[in-house]
């Protein structure tokens, strides 16, 4: 798979996630007899997975449903069948459903996905469904399709890019705790732990249900002590899971963890309960997607966002200060990706889902809600966005240098193993080193290139 080439500036962000569950999708509008759509020859029936959950408020979410209910007004011949759920039911049910051969016609896919499924014979090359129409795929952005890029084929397409791991403060108890900065260093971050612990507050939320929140602090880590290109590296043998710069990071983490910075049921509870902990002012900081931030307004009790600073991670032992650019994980990830037994009239169908919900009409409305659009959206209007986006444009975007997130370069089966030492890590049930080694092996056995 080809690497995301680094992205220096960004307007805007993101995030979220879906499925096709076994208990019945919501129709989304009824089925037409009459044919309006050119190129059909009689009313068809998609079938789609999709993570657009009306409950999220992340611009993406909002993009996508909008433009997804504009799609269905214009397209009474063509049905959508949707079946929504979170990242962390995705993440099985889908694989679940490739195993036995059971995808749908259109569905939320990982980048990391996209090997084993190409492999199954599962996946449309996305060149091929635009075999009339090149100048679409052409048309995305610099970079935006390399995480579905496989020999030479693209076999998704991304709805929004993410930045990740970002901190996220709530001034007011760092201040009752007597802290009235943002941590600049990692030491002044272990401090603001150990002052709000003593006030009875939980320092650090985290949600690892789905088991991707500690692959994020993972990767946020990784790109900041081995540099961005470290997957890449990896896949070369130039590096190795147990080398320092690795248990640096890993080191990080469990030095938190065995402070007792996280809540307890970490690995019971997922980012949205996560979110919801921070919200209720029961912990003082949170780690994660810059996609947080830019929540809708209303999911945000004001008096948490008045009083809530983001920045990057402290700078770690032995960096200096956390100026200029600094490393951080960016990635597209998650794309729709279509059934490579898509043909007749559901083939044409898939087409014009792809080309009218996930182009230029998409990512115009998704930048204007405060998304990172994949594609130019020259037409955008900026002027009501929040102004937790009129920061992140203004002071972290400009800084960011792309680098390499786990989830979308590496294969599910790895990230299983990854996820579980991590998490065990975590828990006091493993050093490091130790589970450095797991990664290292888990790595070596799927002999990655």
């Amino acid at each position: 798979m080809k690497m995301q080439k680094p992205i220096t500036t960004m307007l805007c962000i993101l995030v979220f996630a879906g499925i096709f569950g076994a208990c019945g999708g919501k129709q989304s509008t009824a089925l037409s007899q009459a044919v309006t759509t050119p190129g059909l020859s009689a009313p068809v029936t998609l079938n789609v997975i999709d993570s657009y959950l009306p409950n999220l408020t992340e611009p993406d979410v909002i993009a996508l449903n909008i433009v997804i209910d504009r799609f269905t007004a214009a397209h009474p011949d063509i049905t959508l069948v949707r079946d929504q759920s979170s990242a962390d039911v995705i993440d099985t049910k889908v694989p679940t459903l490739a195993s036995a051969n059971e995808l749908p016609d259109i569905f939320t896919n990982r980048s990391a996905w996209v090997p084993n499924f190409e492999a199954s014979g599962q996946l449309m090359p996305i060149n091929d469904l635009f075999t009339d129409d090149p100048a679409f795929l052409t048309g995305f952005s610099p970079g935006m399709l390399d995480d579905f890029t496989y020999q030479g084929k693209v076999y998704g397409i991304p709805w929004r890019a993410m930045s990740l791991f970002f901190m996220y403060y709530n001034m007011d108890i760092l201040a009752q705790a007597g802290i009235n900065s943002v941590p600049k260093t990692y030491d002044e971050l272990k401090a603001a732990i150990a002052a709000v612990k003593k006030t009875g507050v939980t320092p650090i939320a985290l949600g690892d249900k789905g088991k991707w929140c500690s692959r994020m602090w993972f990767s946020g880590l990784n790109v900041r002590t081995a540099g961005g290109d470290y997957l890449e590296r990896l896949k070369s043998s130039q590096l190795k899971f147990t080398d320092d710069v690795f248990k640096k990071s890993l080191g990080i983490m469990k030095e938190l963890a065995d402070m007792d910075a996280f809540n307890e049921d970490f690995t019971a509870i997922d980012f949205l309960q996560a979110r919801q902990l921070y919200y209720a002012r029961k912990t003082a900081m949170y780690g994660e997607m810059a996609a947080f931030a830019q929540s809708s307004e209303t999911a945000w009790p004001d008096d948490i966002r008045d009083v809530t600073k983001f920045e990057f991670f402290p700078a770690l032992p032995g960096e200096g200060p956390v100026s200029g650019n600094v490393a951080e994980p960016v990635t597209a990830d998650w794309g729709l990706s279509f059934n490579s037994k898509l043909k007749g009239d559901k083939l044409v169908a898939a087409r014009v889902f792809a080309k009218e919900v996930l182009g230029d009409a998409y990512n115009q409305v998704l930048a204007e809600k405060g998304g990172l659009a994949v594609r130019p959206t020259p037409l955008a209007d900026f002027s009501e966005l929040p102004s937790a986006v009129v920061y992140y444009n203004e002071n972290i975007a400009p800084r960011i240098i792309g680098g390499g997130h786990i989830d979308s370069r590496l294969p599910g089966g790895i990230l299983e193993t990854v996820s579980a030492a991590l998490q065990e890590t975590l828990l006091g049930m493993k050093q490091p080193a130790e589970a450095l080694q797991d990664m290292q092996n888990a790595f070596d056995k799927a002999d990655i290139k």
